[in-house]
């Protein structure tokens, strides 16, 4: 049985502390503690695991050398020496959508910088990666540049997908980033 197929009122069988009440595992009862039963978010972590890893085999030597920052519960953020410049996926189940995208995080003068930069590329980034990519500014000064998808089962499909869609996200700005666009 999958992690996601318990049934309600059956005792979880992980170590450490998942629920969100903070019960042990003898004590955790996902009908109980989760609502709506168990958590997406054990398979969510698993799934953005797998992801960094499979993005990792989608791209050249030259780019697959990226450090990862999680996952957390929800999102995975990889980067290229600066942790303030990363690329993210987000799962965001409330929304029902996946958000994924370059994020500059860090002084606000360098984040606008590379905003601007990225911009006078919109239309090649737009024709590369698809019309909804959204360039923007957003909360204490950082900017991005992203789409969002529709959230799909987080099966080996969905996994696929959103693999090849941030491998090419990265194999389109990195190169921008570092002073030598893609011909």
């Amino acid at each position: 049985m999958t992690i996601g197929a318990r049934r309600p009122g059956e005792r979880c069988r992980l170590p450490g502390p998942i629920c969100p009440a903070r019960h042990s595992p003898a004590r955790c009862f996902p009908a109980r503690c989760f609502k709506g039963g168990w958590p997406l978010d054990v398979k969510t972590r698993e799934f953005l695991e797998t992801l960094a890893d499979l993005i990792r085999q989608q791209l050249p030597p030259g780019l697959s050398g990226f450090d990862v920052t999680g996952p957390s519960t929800t999102l995975i953020k990889l980067h290229y020496q600066n942790p303030t410049v990363h690329y993210e996926v987000w799962v965001q189940k409330r929304r029902g959508q996946v958000e994924l995208g370059l994020h500059f995080e860090g002084a606000t003068e360098s984040n606008l910088r590379h905003l601007e930069l990225l911009s006078r590329h919109r239309e090649d980034i737009q024709s590369s990666l698809g019309a909804g990519m959204e360039f923007e500014e957003w909360g204490r000064g950082w900017t991005r540049v992203h789409e969002t998808l529709p959230l799909q089962p987080l099966d080996d499909d969905f996994l696929v997908e959103v693999s090849c869609k941030v491998s090419e996200l990265i194999r389109t700005m990195e190169p921008l980033l570092r002073g030598k666009p893609r011909r």
